[in-house]
């Protein structure tokens, strides 16, 4: 089995009008070795018609009992060595996951953060 280097965990609950850039953001980084992992909430707003469009992610979509529950169920799904954490309404600048793969490639580093563009 090819093991991703990386899992991104989104947690998500009525959506719509956000997922698709968070989406996109993660299938457009560059690099390989990234699985996106999404765990909904069961929304009723069009979220579950997007993620069933994106052959590329892992997703659920199930009740839950808010945000922790959702990124505990998106965690028991992934697959990575690193994990990422990218909520429903954000998304990654380009080359931003391709970095921290290279942060953590060169050792002795256990955690990684960056900052927000607002």
């Amino acid at each position: 089995m090819n093991v991703p280097a990386m899992s991104i965990l989104t947690p998500s609950l009525n959506s719509a009008c956000f997922i698709q850039d968070a989406i996109t953001s993660v299938s457009n980084q560059g690099c390989g070795g990234i699985e996106h992992v999404v765990a909904d909430g069961a929304s009723t707003d069009g979220t579950r018609e997007i993620l069933a469009q994106h052959d590329e992610l892992r997703w659920v979509s199930e009740p839950d009992n808010g945000q922790s529950d959702a990124l505990n169920r998106a965690f028991s799904l992934s697959r990575g060595d690193l994990i990422g954490w990218l909520n429903a309404d954000e998304f990654y600048l380009p080359g931003a996951i391709e970095t921290v793969m290279r942060t953590f490639a060169g050792g002795g580093v256990d955690v990684v953060f960056g900052d927000a563009v607002l």
